[in-house]
This record gives C-alpha cells, structure tokens and sequence, in this order.
C-alpha cells in the first residue's frame, strides 16, 4: 500500500456554550483516568482535539448577531430552525449569539465559513433541542460488512455541521515499516517538510485489509466485504527532521 503525507488546509469553527448530554460510563480501552491506555492501544488518542489541539487560548470573539432578531423565540415550541439559518447564512466572520432558551431546531445547521462562532450563554442556559432523527432529515443509509442495513448516523455526522475542505497536496511518500506507536517515519524526499509543519499521514488498504485489521489489532470482524476501502489518517506536526527520518509530535494510531 501507498502511505502518504499531505499538507492540509483546515478551516476555523468554535461552538461554545450549549446544553450537550454527558455519559458516565468508561471504556475498558481507557479506564477511568486513562490509566489503561497505551500509545499501542487500539483506542485512539484523542488529546489533541480542539482549537488548535488544546495548545492555545480560545480568541475572544466579539459580540456578533443575535438569532432572536432573525425571528427566534427559544419558548421550548416555536421552530427556530429557519431564524438559525438566516444568522448564519448573514456572518462572514463572526459571532451568532444565542442568548438563553430553549430552541426548537428541525434540520442541519451547516456552517461553512472560517471564523464563524455559534455562542450560547451557557450549558444550562442556552439549549438546542433536536426532536427529528437526522435519517429523517437527510437519510443516509448504509450496510454492514455482513450486509444488514444500518445508518451512517451510527458512527458519524450530528446536527450541527462544519463544512470546509481539506485541500490536501502530498509532500511525500512513507518509504519504511513503522509501528502502531511510533513516532517516526522514513520518506522519500523531505524537502517540502519542515520542522512546526502540521500534516496528515494517510494511509489505504490493500485488497487483503490488513489495514482494517491493524486498526482493530487483529479482531476486526468479517472483513470480506471492505475490499480494500479502509483508509486512516493522522493528522501530526513535524518536531524533528534527521534526514530522510521525521519526527511527529505523537504517536501514529496505526502501522505503516
């Protein structure tokens, strides 16, 4: 198989302050505290996600348009699904305030511009309420490696979308094995790779997915009907460059 590493352009979203639904229960993978995880585990790491991996501060967003003067009630009754578009659709870069309520939304809210902030007054003050399933919004129905039908909802997409593209250009190609776990790579050609850089090493199956069976350390379940179509990525910054070897500042969750 053919693994790569791309330069990415990644667009800026933030949504902040709203009701979400907490779960208590922890994962066998990771324990309470992540005393059972390993750089080896089959879990991935998920300590970077956030505004710029959790590195840096929030930015302080001015006060932006108001959803209430597009129409929103936030009564808990009234549909304010089309109010939200309407602000949305009005911010370039910016914020949508959401002042406190409950906000009765039937469809996607898409954001698909850089730098637009959805902010609520607070997790117990502004909340959305969501009472369409998304199949029914937008079906997308798929299958199992078995063949029974099921909902890509299972395990993607929710009711708040940020939409951009990725804009990916390959800088070079992995040239050496390397292991779940380690934090090196040996390319082709280094010379569009520089220290600070952020990429994504991507990586597709081959007809026997193995890939898929790495991912799932060798208990993937019946994987006859992949055929080939696993694909992972990492996306990693560039801490070190020794030649033709390079250096990420974590772990890969896969081999290569």
């Amino acid at each position: 198989m053919t693994v790569i590493i791309r330069f990415l352009f990644l667009p800026l979203f933030l949504a902040l302050g709203f009701g979400l639904p907490l779960c208590g229960a922890t994962s066998g993978l990771w324990g309470t505290n992540g005393e059972r995880w390993s750089a080896t585990s089959r879990l991935p790491d998920f300590s970077y996600a956030g505004y710029h991996c959790g590195e840096a501060p929030l930015p302080d967003v001015a006060p932006g348009v108001n959803v209430k003067n597009f129409g929103a009630k936030g009564d808990g009754v009234t549909d304010d699904t089309r109010a939200f578009l309407a602000a949305l659709a009005s911010v370039r870069s910016g914020a949508v305030e959401v002042p406190p309520g409950r906000y009765v939304i039937t469809n996607i809210l898409a954001i698909k511009r850089r730098g637009v902030v959805l902010r609520g007054a607070g997790a117990d003050q502004s909340v959305l309420f969501f009472p369409r399933p998304l199949q029914e919004i937008k079906p997308d129905w798929s299958e199992t490696t078995a063949g029974r039908k099921t909902s890509n909802y299972s395990w993607a997409g929710g009711f708040v979308w940020f939409q951009g593209s990725f804009g990916g250009r390959v800088l070079a190609n992995i040239t050496a094995p390397a292991q779940r776990g380690d934090q090196i790579s040996t390319v082709n050609a280094p010379a569009k790779l520089h220290i600070g850089q952020r990429v994504e090493i991507f990586q597709q199956d081959n007809a026997d997915n193995s890939l898929a069976a790495n991912l799932y350390s060798g208990d993937p379940g019946n994987t006859k009907n992949l055929l080939g179509s696993t694909y992972a990525a990492l996306v990693c910054r560039i801490t070190r460059i020794d030649g033709n070897q390079i250096h990420f500042d974590r772990p890969l969750r896969f081999a290569v």
